[in-house]
């Protein structure tokens, strides 16, 4: 490895290795360890899936260039994971440049990991995948720290509840809070309203607003009132730049289909999965508020439920629209009197689609 690599170490910008068995062979990641020094122009290293260990893992870190922004270690579910040698490597790092961070599998103390993150405000994406580390843990320690946050993903830190909300909205700071663009609540368990609301800021919470967020995904809105400080935050304003809206297992309400309606015209994207419901009375306002989304351009509803009816409703609402989206997903898999109608509907004459609509048809 040190053989390989030496020569080009000067001029190298980017070494991907992920899943890759070698580095794991034979202790071969003490010669990367050793040409790491040198490689000054690196900027991008992906270890992940290696099978390296805590040691190896640590030992790495230690050795990183300066001028490294994007870094990849660990492995979900690994035999072999990451722990709190790589923990405090990290927290003691001199990485001022590293702006992604992605971390998995690691099995230590989430005081110590929590500590890293910290340790590393210029961070604008933090990515945690099966990682023992608490929210409240993160929310407390790590959170208040990234000022530069930009992306918000919580997937590796368990299922998001009212109680894990609230501790966000209280840990983010205010130049986070400017600087947000991706918010990812997807695994959410009894989301509920005032925690959506306090995280969302803006109105009556105190708090500034969201008002760079890009991209907001969300589900389980099992506690209810989340679709309603959605609608509070478009309708006031503060969500002026949404591009992307992802919603996972949620009762669609009338109420966000009309505020998109009225406040989404920069909408790109708009997402209903995990058997969403959507009734007649949502469809047929979705329907009346495409004309008014412009920008929209994908809209996937493949795994909500819905009836024939509201798959008419949400049919006449695009062909008035005037323009054809690029790539909309309408089969539904649970209604197959809606499957039917869908492929009447593309097939049938009713429209024409300039774009491609990509057709789901596995349980016809």
């Amino acid at each position: 490895v040190r053989r390989a690599l030496q020569p080009l170490a000067p001029s190298l910008c980017a070494l991907l290795l992920q899943r890759s068995t070698l580095l794991s062979a034979g202790r071969c990641w003490e010669g990367l360890v050793e040409v790491l020094p040198s490689m000054t122009a690196l900027r991008r290293l992906d270890v992940s899936g290696c099978g390296l260990g805590d040691e190896a893992t640590a030992a790495l870190v230690r050795a990183l260039p300066r001028g490294l922004e994007d870094l990849k270690l660990g492995a979900y579910r690994s035999s072999s994971p990451i722990a709190d040698a790589t923990a405090e490597a990290l927290r003691d790092a001199a990485l001022p440049s590293l702006v992604e961070l992605s971390v998995a599998g690691f099995r230590g103390r989430g005081e110590l990991l929590a500590e890293a993150l910290a340790s590393m405000p210029q961070l604008r994406c933090p990515r945690l995948a099966d990682c023992e580390l608490g929210m409240e843990v993160f929310a407390r320690l790590a959170l208040p720290r990234l000022d530069a946050l930009q992306v918000l993903d919580l997937v590796g830190l368990g299922a998001v509840d009212a109680h894990a909300l609230s501790l966000l909205a209280s840990g983010l700071s205010p130049r986070a809070r400017s600087s947000l663009r991706v918010l990812d609540l997807m695994l959410g368990a009894g989301v509920d309203g005032p925690g959506m609301a306090a995280l969302l800021g803006g109105g009556q919470s105190g708090a500034a607003p969201l008002s760079g967020l890009r991209e907001l995904s969300f589900g389980r809105d099992e506690a209810g009132g989340t679709c309603g400080a959605v609608v509070a935050a478009l309708d006031r304003g503060e969500l002026p730049v949404l591009r992307i809206l992802r919603l996972y297992g949620v009762c669609v309400e009338v109420a966000l289909a009309e505020a998109l309606g009225r406040a989404g015209t920069q909408l790109q994207e708009l997402e209903l999965t995990g058997d969403s419901q959507v009734s007649d009375e949502a469809a047929a306002a979705l329907g009346a508020a495409m004309p008014r989304m412009p920008r929209l351009r994908k809209f996937d509803a493949r795994v909500a439920l819905y009836t024939t009816e509201g798959l008419w409703a949400l049919e006449a609402g695009i062909k008035s629209a005037g323009r054809q989206l690029q790539c909309g997903r309408l089969l539904n898999d649970r209604s197959l009197e809606a499957d039917y109608a869908a492929w009447a509907m593309m097939f049938g004459g009713r429209v024409g689609w300039s774009g491609r609509f990509l057709l789901d048809v596995d349980d016809i």
